[in-house]
C-alpha cells in the first residue's frame, strides 16, 4: 500500500513516527510504523510498479486533479475508488471512464484527522448493528472485484455490496446536507443540533427540499407527488397554502367552505332525482 498525500507536514509525521490511529476502544489505539507515503512531486516512482486500485479520499472539489494525477499511473486492470462523501463517480469516470470507477459510501464513520500523523474516529464502530461501508458499482453489478473491496473494508468496520450506489450516495448527502452546514453556522456538534428543537425542525426542513417531489420539481414519468418523508409532506402541504391538519387560520376556513359546498351539490343532486328533475351534467 501506498498513501499520498498533499500536505507536506503529515507526510514528514507519518515518515518520521508512523500512523497513529485512535478511537473510542482500547483495540483501536495503534501506530502503523513503516508505511509508504509519497508527497505529490513523488508521484512519479509509482511508474516502476503501476496501481491497481486506487483510493480518491479527498475533498470533492480536489476529485479532478486527484484523479488525473494517477491515471498514468494505473495499471491495465486498474481502477479508482471514490472513497468520498457527494456524488464524485461522474467526475472521476469522466477522466478514467466507468469502466474503471467503483464508488464506497463510508456512512456514520466520522473520522479527523485532527493533527498531523494522527487520526481519531470519534464514534462507536458500527459492527453488526449498522453497516459502514457501502461498496458498489455505478451500474448496479454486483462484480468480483466490488466483493474483494468488500473484504478489504470488513477489517476496518461492517461492509456490504451494494447494487444501490447512487441511493446510498444521495441518503449520505442528503444527510450531510440537513447536518454539516448547520452545525458549522451554529458552532454546535451534531448531537447538539438535534438536541435543540428548533434546530431540528430546520434540518427537517432542509431534508424535505432534497425530495424530488416537492412541490415544482420534475418528476419522472410514473413517479408519485407524495413525499415519502413526513416533514417533507408537512412541508408541501404548508407551501401549498397551509392546506395541513391546523383547524385555524384561512386554509382550515376555505377547506370547510368547500366542503360545505360540495355537501349541499349533493344532497341537491339526491333531493332532485328523487323529484324527477334531471341531474345536473356539469
Amino acid at each position: 500500500m501506498t498513501l499520498i498525500d498533499p500536505w507536506p507536514e503529515n507526510v514528514e509525521a507519518i515518515r518520521a513516527r508512523g500512523l497513529e490511529l485512535d478511537g473510542l476502544t482500547p483495540e483501536e489505539k495503534f501506530t502503523v510504523k513503516g508505511l509508504k507515503i509519497l508527497h505529490l512531486t513523488e508521484v512519479q516512482s509509482l511508474a516502476k510498479r503501476p496501481v491497481d486500485v486506487a483510493m480518491v479520499a479527498m475533498k470533492s472539489y480536489d476529485t479532478a486533479w486527484a484523479t488525473h494525477l494517477i491515471l498514468p499511473y494505473l495499471s491495465a486492470e486498474g481502477f479508482v475508488v471514490s472513497l468520498q462523501n457527494c456524488l464524485n463517480e461522474e467526475t472521476i469516470a469522466g477522466i478514467v471512464g466507468w469502466g474503471r470507477t467503483v464508488g464506497v459510501v463510508a456512512s456514520q464513520i466520522s473520522v479527523d484527522l485532527f493533527e498531523a500523523g494522527r487520526i481519531r474516529r470519534t464514534v462507536a464502530k458500527g459492527g453488526d448493528k449498522y453497516t459502514i461501508f457501502r461498496i458498489g458499482e455505478p451500474h448496479g453489478r454486483i462484480t468480483s472485484r466490488v466483493e474483494e473491496l468488500v473484504s478489504w473494508f470488513a477489517k476496518i468496520d461492517s461492509a456490504k455490496a451494494t447494487s444501490n450506489l447512487w441511493g446510498e450516495r444521495w441518503t449520505k448527502l442528503v444527510q450531510n446536507g440537513m447536518g454539516n452546514g448547520v452545525s458549522a453556522a451554529t458552532g454546535l456538534t451534531s448531537g447538539d443540533c438535534l438536541r435543540n428543537p428548533a434546530i431540528r425542525r430546520f434540518q427537517l426542513r432542509l431534508a424535505g427540499e432534497s425530495d424530488p417531489r416537492r412541490p415544482g420539481a420534475r418528476l419522472p414519468a410514473g413517479e408519485s407527488a407524495r413525499p415519502r418523508c413526513r416533514a417533507a409532506r408537512q412541508s408541501q402541504r404548508r407551501r401549498r397554502g397551509g392546506a395541513g391538519r391546523s383547524r385555524s387560520g384561512a386554509g382550515f376556513r376555505r377547506r370547510v367552505r368547500i366542503r360545505a359546498a360540495t355537501s349541499s351539490a349533493r344532497r341537491w343532486r339526491r333531493t332532485s332525482s328523487k323529484a324527477g328533475a334531471p341531474r345536473s351534467t356539469r
